[in-house]
């Protein structure tokens, strides 16, 4: 039985295109371009062969048709594209992982900066740290630093790319001992839109530093690599994956959450969530990691395999990072959408009793072969900085709680009952979140999403906005504006 797929996977929202200048012809341009980047570089345009391919997005919500894509091969590929771009008034987007989770990393007509070229791993042991290039995957990370006992806390989904996960956030199951991936951050090169390049760190622009830690990619400039902290891990740590059957859900919801919104040590961390088997039975399931010695992980997940009579139980150990790679790779072709939150507090019964009546009753509403909920768990290490130490604000919350509809269809299909489902949940879930949002996980029908996602870090960063990007070059539907 495969546990992780569902609820392990990166959820994205639905697309808000933005009008751009129509472009009839780039061809001169283009070849003109050609001639200023590297051998490493390429330019891939319509009509060429691989074009189709190239410029389809992981989430098939989006459907965009840049005018041109543009494989950058070097830090100067980056600024020389930058500059042709603003020649040709055309909108810019930047793709790395392709994951975006508002479809940002494309658009229609402009230029579509492709990073998946910017790859490199170097480990400094004297850190230690890793320095990385921007089109970095999780999984190549995870499997260098890995072996050597090392880790950056990074998500469990393995395609997702390095840089726009922590940027914005990065939520992982070593959050609640080490912090987000963004809080691991060192240092960042980063190309402006004027093609200037520029290293940020605490020493370095310590303002851009601060900005680049919570407010995503693309607001500032073109981020072509990043130096993380590594940790050192046990050589091996204790796991558990638990399922229960939904009729449990209830109360075990109630008493997992009070426990590591009270109670559980940092070192504990889980992902929780309702999900449906491959058999289509819908369950409350969970997958748990404890970082430290792995005798003392098996004591403190047993706390989790003792709340009520699950239907599967599995306490192991493994190195961690065999855990993350071992995950397997979320599925291609696929329409994800979903609404979310922070919550404050324990989850209250009532929300929980609602959460598990809709979730039981999904087949009423649509067919909801893999709807879920997920509950992420924040507190511990996040929570220890302050919310106006770096840009990411989220710092007073002990829950993330996420509604998820997935379906699959052919790019740009019509919005199906799913995501009816997921809207009208959500509605009902309102009075019980704090009105805050994840970045990482943008919401592209609210109606002030910029306050939703920075909070009282906002200002800082329309006046950091205004310094580095007056022009409004990187712009996308839920971009940060200038001051």
């Amino acid at each position: 039985m495969d546990l992780t797929t569902p609820f392990l996977r990166a959820r994205f929202a639905a697309p808000a295109p933005e009008s751009v200048i129509a472009t009839a012809s780039l061809g001169s341009a283009l070849d003109g371009l050609r001639t200023r980047l590297s051998a490493g570089s390429a330019i891939v345009a319509p009509g060429d062969p691989d074009y189709g391919q190239r410029r389809m997005l992981l989430n098939r919500r989006f459907d965009y048709k840049p005018g041109a894509i543009v494989m950058c091969g070097t830090e100067q590929d980056v600024a020389a594209t930058i500059r042709f771009a603003r020649d040709q008034q055309l909108r810019i987007s930047i793709r790395a992982g392709g994951t975006s989770p508002g479809g940002f990393s494309s658009n229609d007509g402009g230029v579509l900066l492709d990073l998946s070229r910017l790859g490199g791993i170097s480990i400094d042991a004297s850190g230690p740290s890793v320095r990385v290039g921007t089109g970095t995957l999780l999984q190549p990370l995870v499997e260098k630093v890995g072996p050597a006992g090392l880790m950056v806390p990074v998500g469990e989904c393995m395609p997702v790319g390095l840089s726009g996960l922590a940027m914005g956030g990065g939520f992982g199951l070593l959050s609640r001992s080490l912090g987000l991936t963004c809080d691991n951050i060192l240092e960042a090169r980063i190309v402006l839109a004027d093609g200037t390049v520029l290293t940020a760190g605490e020493r370095e622009n310590p303002d851009l530093f601060w900005a680049l830690r919570g407010a995503g990619v693309g607001n500032f400039g073109v981020v072509t690599s990043l130096t993380m902290r590594l940790h050192p891990l046990p050589p091996s740590v204790a796991f558990a994956t638990i399922v229960w059957p939904l009729a449990q859900a209830a109360d075990v919801l109630k008493a997992a959450l009070t426990y590591f919104a009270d109670e559980a040590p940092d070192e504990l961390d889980a992902l929780i969530s309702m999900l449906p088997l491959p058999s289509g039975e819908r369950v409350l399931g969970t997958l748990a990691i404890y970082k430290g010695a792995p005798d003392i992980g098996t004591k403190v997940l047993s706390r989790l395999t003792g709340l009520g009579k699950p239907s599967q139980s599995k306490v192991d150990t493994s190195p961690y990072y065999k855990v993350l790679t071992g995950i397997p790779n979320q599925a291609r072709d696929i329409h994800d959408y979903y609404k979310s939150g922070f919550v404050t507090g324990v989850l209250p019964d009532r929300a929980i009793e609602i959460l598990v009546d809709r979730f039981a009753r999904t087949e009423e509403h649509a067919p909801a072969i893999e709807n879920m909920v997920m509950f992420e768990l924040a507190g511990g290490a996040i929570n220890r900085v302050d919310p106006t130490a770096t840009a990411f604000v989220h710092r007073t919350h002990t829950l993330l709680l996420s509604i998820v509809a997935t379906w699959q269809g052919p790019a740009g299909a019509p919005n199906p009952p799913e995501k009816a489902w997921a809207d009208e949940l959500y509605r009902d879930l309102g009075p019980f979140y704090s009105g805050e949002v994840y970045q990482n996980y943008p919401d592209l029908e609210l109606t002030d999403y910029a306050q939703a996602y920075y909070g009282r870090n906002l200002p800082r960063l329309r006046e950091l906005k205004r310094r580095y990007d007056s022009e409004n070059v990187f712009r996308f539907p839920q971009g940060i504006l200038p001051a």
